[in-house]
Parts: C-alpha cells; sequence; structure tokens
C-alpha cells in the first residue's frame, strides 16, 4: 500500500488509543474538505447549504472531537485509559441519548 493508502488506513487492533485518535482526526479533517467540496459544487444559497460550511467548519476546527482528547491526553494520560468493558459501557449510555436526540433534532428540521 502506498504512502496514501497508509494514510487512510485503519490503525492495526493492537495500536494504542493515541494512534486511533490521530486516524479519527485525519478523517474527521478529510471528511471536513469533502463537505466543503461538496457545497461549493451544489451551492444555491439555501439554508441547507449553510449547514454543510457550519459542519464543514465544525469538522475541521481543532476544539471539538479527537484534536480536543490527544491535547487533554498530554496533560492527563488516564485519559487514555484502554479499559474495553469501560468504553463498551460509554458506547451504550452514549447512543442512549444520542439516538432519541437525533431524532427530535431530524424531526423538527424536517
Amino acid at each position: 500500500m502506498g504512502r496514501l493508502g497508509n494514510w487512510f488506513a485503519l490503525p492495526a487492533r493492537d495500536a494504542g488509543p493515541v494512534e486511533r485518535l490521530r486516524w479519527a482526526r485525519r478523517m474527521e479533517s478529510v471528511s471536513g474538505v469533502a463537505a466543503l467540496i461538496a457545497t461549493a459544487t451544489v451551492w444555491s444559497n439555501a439554508w441547507w447549504n449553510w449547514v454543510m460550511v457550519g459542519v464543514a467548519f465544525l469538522a475541521l476546527s481543532p476544539w471539538p472531537g479527537p484534536a480536543a482528547v490527544l491535547r487533554k491526553a498530554q496533560k492527563r494520560p488516564e485519559v487514555l485509559n484502554r479499559d474495553l468493558a469501560r468504553g463498551r459501557r460509554r458506547g451504550r449510555r452514549t447512543m442512549k441519548v444520542l439516538l432519541p436526540s437525533y431524532a427530535v433534532i431530524f424531526t423538527v428540521i424536517g
């Protein structure tokens, strides 16, 4: 696999959390650029174009997401706890909040 292929490839299963977060940040940046390109391609000055621009800039900003976790881990390494059971519990709790929230938000927007 070439250099670009390695850049997009998922980290190895035994890779540490730092490497996985770096990969997630790269993919977040790629999706932000793709959203900007898609918005520029279909621009019609409709409200949803502005939503796409906002989402793209949010994906490109360093404050939310994996970049913030990596910065926090530099000061507090315990943030990168690799306990799989704890991670699964957190994931389930998050989905219990996110799915109903998305359903309400998309219903209101739609």
